[in-house]
């Protein structure tokens, strides 16, 4: 197994050098030609970034918006979404996102700073409000909704029908039980998760699920 990612690492890394000696002969050639090089631009930018032996799988309905970033062990489930400006990285632990779940623009999504190097974890029809930073080691369960800007700490549970207001930060290592809400910093619950918010949420997460079909 080791031999194997260390071949994939020294293959990523020869790829890289022929594309970085391509960019370097473009801009060469332009100055050969006459041309100003600062005008030359070539975004190296890609949606699916592997990291040497890491790399993202997503299934075939998933939607990622062109400036999001998807990097290393990532996995998307059927119907999730990832839009604009959202970052989810997969360099230090597996990050994986289930179905019909959706991402919103800005959020990022990191894998570092679980204390047993845990993954990620979203499960289905969850969703993650503009804005908002997960830290690694987070486990989101099924239909659970996280307001705008929320910031949640490193190896915390977001139970089932859980909600985080906007803004809310919640410390690393906690647990939102399920049918609350909470909010503040740091966030403590405010109130029970009301009938009509707990419908919502997996109606939030279809409406976003459809949204994103007419982007592919």
């Amino acid at each position: 197994m080791a031999i194997v990612a260390s071949i994939k690492r020294i293959t990523h890394l020869v790829g890289y050098s022929f594309r970085e000696t391509a960019v370097a002969l473009d801009a060469f050639g332009l100055r050969m030609a006459g041309n100003n090089v600062a005008d030359f631009n070539f975004c190296r930018q890609r949606n699916m970034m592997p990291l040497y032996d890491k790399k993202p799988e997503a299934a075939a309905s998933v939607f990622v918006d062109s400036s999001a970033d998807v990097i290393g062990d990532v996995t998307l489930a059927q119907g999730a979404s990832v839009w604009p400006g959202v970052v989810i990285r997969g360099d230090a632990a597996a990050v994986s996102i289930g179905e019909n779940s959706n991402v919103q623009d800005d959020t990022v999504i990191n894998s570092w700073g679980s204390k047993n190097e845990s993954p990620v974890t979203v499960g289905n029809n969850v969703t993650i409000g503009h804005g908002a930073i997960i830290g690694g080691g987070c486990s989101i369960a099924d239909e659970a909704f996280i307001g705008m800007n929320s910031v949640i700490g490193s190896d915390v549970v977001i139970e089932k029908h859980a909600m985080t207001a906007a803004g809310a930060v919640i410390p690393d290592g906690a647990t939102v039980p399920s049918g609350e809400v909470w909010a503040g910093n740091p966030a403590k619950k405010m109130k029970a998760l009301p009938a009509a918010m707990k419908d919502h949420i997996p109606k939030s997460a279809e409406h976003y699920a459809q949204l994103a079909s007419t982007h592919m």
